[in-house]
């Protein structure tokens, strides 16, 4: 497979020209230069600002709430936005709003919320710029930014906004519109891919400088990279592997996530055990990752006792055949990079990440799937002969105490 890889020079990314007056415009409006700070803040702020003015804007998002309208609050409960209303038996019910403008929420996310407000739970409406094919949204509703731009101007059209806060939201819907008609071209012009072009390494020019002269070459970075993960978990084979985890080590679980570091989208697919479900960085992984150009085979512990560095990470995971130093990873990436180190790092004061990793070439979303499944059922055969074991014992645990159950 390492031998078929492709020319990135070949498969560069050319940016759609029928969005250059679009751009031209976001970049001289005072709305769209007022939502940079966070737009996910700037929009769900607005949503808030229209339904305190007018209650008849709940409806933009629940059609068919029914009731009396009691408040509207941002960041309640780390949610977005929560409406509440009195139903006809003068009980309390949440409306939640889950306003995703760069990527999606994870399932437990949405669920959590939910569980959160226990039976006070009415109903959820996840918002999205794009929301790809066969996202799992758990049950909520899911609605586009463009849409929910639509219902806002039919309860517009019979509000008693005054005139300046109409044009406001005017300019707030058309902002809205040229802003996903963009990343929308982009993203159909790129199709399934991680896209290379789009990767460089720090200090590079950007190739994407349309979207970067508008402060949106990040979040299309970070859209493409959850269209990815979206990819990968709408794979059977991904599913059939994570259950065959499940069954032979029910503490252990494929987790499959998306990042952003030093303006390059991250992937991340692990295989984990996590010891403290409050803190998501207690946790010992094995697994892959992609960032930008390199495509890399790493672990990870919080545990600083029993790995006290990234060498004795490294080493851990070193012994001939095991996860690092395995040639037949490696080798191939040796002729595409230049310099190589034994092994790489990212240490904080929590945890400890160690990785090998080759130059990515192929960027297609098939080639990737294909290829972290062979990285996982490699780490699943490891697991399967006991390899792992020592690995994955809780904190304080030695191997003579016994293997993972």
């Amino acid at each position: 497979m390492y031998f078929e890889r492709q020319d990135p020079e070949t498969r560069q990314f050319v940016a759609p020209e029928e969005c250059a007056q679009d751009i031209k415009e976001l970049g001289a409006s005072l709305i769209f230069a007022m939502s940079h700070g966070s737009h996910e803040l700037f929009h769900s702020n607005i949503w808030a600002w229209l339904i305190n003015k007018d209650q008849a804007f709940v409806k933009v998002f629940f059609p068919d709430v029914k009731g009396r309208f009691l408040r509207v609050k941002r960041e309640e409960g780390n949610r977005d936005l929560t409406i509440w209303m009195e139903n006809a038996d003068g009980k309390e019910k949440a409306y939640v709003i889950e306003n995703k403008f760069k990527s999606f929420p994870r399932k437990g996310q949405l669920l959590d919320y939910r569980e959160g407000l226990n039976d006070k739970f009415a109903e959820g409406l996840l918002v999205a710029l794009n929301v790809p094919d066969g996202f799992d949204s758990a049950a909520w509703r899911v609605c586009t930014q463009v849409e929910i731009c639509k219902r806002i101007e039919d309860v517009l059209k019979k509000s008693a906004l005054a005139d300046q806060e109409r044009v406001t939201i005017a300019d707030y819907i058309a902002m809205t519109r040229k802003m996903s008609k963009v990343l929308s071209a982009y993203l159909e012009k790129l199709g399934d891919r991680w896209s290379l072009a789009l990767c460089r390494d720090r200090g590079e020019a950007e190739p994407d400088g349309d979207l970067e002269s508008i402060k949106l070459g990040d979040v299309f970075k970070k859209i493409n990279a959850s269209r990815l993960v979206a990819y990968l978990e709408g794979q059977n084979e991904i599913q059939a592997l994570r259950q065959k985890i499940r069954n032979f080590k029910p503490e252990l679980e494929l987790e499959i996530s998306h990042d952003f570091l030093h303006k390059l989208p991250v992937l991340n697919c692990e295989i984990v055990r996590r010891y403290d479900p409050g803190d998501l960085k207690k946790k010992i992984a094995i697994g892959v990752m992609l960032q930008g150009h390199s495509f890399a085979r790493c672990a990870c512990s919080f545990d600083k006792a029993k790995f006290r560095s990234a060498e004795t990470l490294y080493r851990a995971l070193k012994l001939e055949g095991k996860w690092f130093d395995d040639k037949s990873f490696l080798l191939p990436g040796l002729r595409l990079m230049s310099q190589r180190k034994e092994y790489k790092q990212y240490v904080t004061n929590d945890y400890t990440v160690t990785y090998q990793d080759i130059g990515l070439v192929c960027d297609t979303f098939a080639w990737i799937a294909q290829e972290v499944l062979e990285q996982l059922n490699r780490i699943v055969d490891l697991l399967n002969d006991g390899n792992l074991n020592a690995f994955f014992m809780p904190p304080g645990v030695t191997e003579n105490e016994g293997a993972v159950t």
